[in-house]
């Protein structure tokens, strides 16, 4: 009788112990979701303060992220890339550049967190490594449109005008082809975006010694600018 007791009892112990842990287990698991839905909501916060030119703020929040969700992997990449573009405004181009490098430990592939890592190195004067970066960039994405630009005006700091002229004249072949949608991603339009690509090829086309083809270039330039010529797409081809 005392065994059979005994028995129950512990029956009894080892349920309690089970619904506890059971409740434990669901209370964490809600913990988790509230702190992963609080970070999104700060991620989006700090995402808005840096698109309204408030970088500053707008870091101190997309760090707070990092720290509250260090596990989410999608939420930590969006985190970083957004410091990224934070910092690089901000003119902190070694700040931006650490953080490209933890995102692309993330994303490896990433054409823009390489393209990224081009200017961020650009601006803090490392040429050679740069054109790697865009050179990265161009690999997986073939029509990177600022990764062409960005390694043309690289590659005419460096004085390899030739390569520089082909970059540029690839670039003005994306600009001119790339859907509206496109264009907006890279946060430009296409008047824009050809305007600056001209303007590198007109310097490279210079440094060359082949005028005929710099001030055809010019032409094009000034007619765009001032409006005379369309840049929309022609159309298929």
């Amino acid at each position: 009788m005392r065994k059979r007791g005994t028995l129950c009892w512990l029956v009894l112990v080892l349920a309690a112990l089970a619904c506890r842990s059971g409740t434990t287990g669901r209370a964490d698991e809600a913990s988790v979701a509230a702190e992963e839905l609080q970070a999104a909501g700060e991620l989006r916060r700090g995402i808005a303060l840096v698109e309204q030119g408030d970088f500053e703020a707008g870091i101190e929040v997309l760090r707070t992220v990092l720290s509250m969700a260090p596990d989410d992997r999608e939420l930590v990449l969006r985190a970083r890339c957004w410091l990224v573009t934070a910092l690089t405004s901000d003119g902190d181009p070694e700040g931006a550049l650490r953080e490209c490098l933890l995102a692309l430990e993330i994303t490896p592939e990433d054409p823009w967190l390489h393209y990224a890592c081009g200017v961020a190195r650009y601006k803090m004067g490392e040429l050679d490594l740069a054109l790697e970066s865009f050179t990265h960039a161009i690999e997986h994405d073939p029509r990177h449109i600022k990764g062409h630009q960005w390694r043309g005006r690289v590659l005419l700091d460096l004085g390899d005008y030739r390569a520089a002229v082909d970059d540029l004249t690839r670039a003005l072949a994306c600009i001119e082809s790339a859907d509206e949608s496109t264009l907006v991603s890279w946060d430009g339009d296409r008047r824009t975006l050809t305007l600056k690509t001209l303007d590198l090829r007109i310097r490279a086309y210079d440094r060359l010694g082949r005028h005929d083809e710099a001030m055809r270039d010019r032409e094009r330039y000034s007619q765009i600018f001032d409006g005379s010529v369309p840049t929309t797409p022609a159309g298929p081809r």
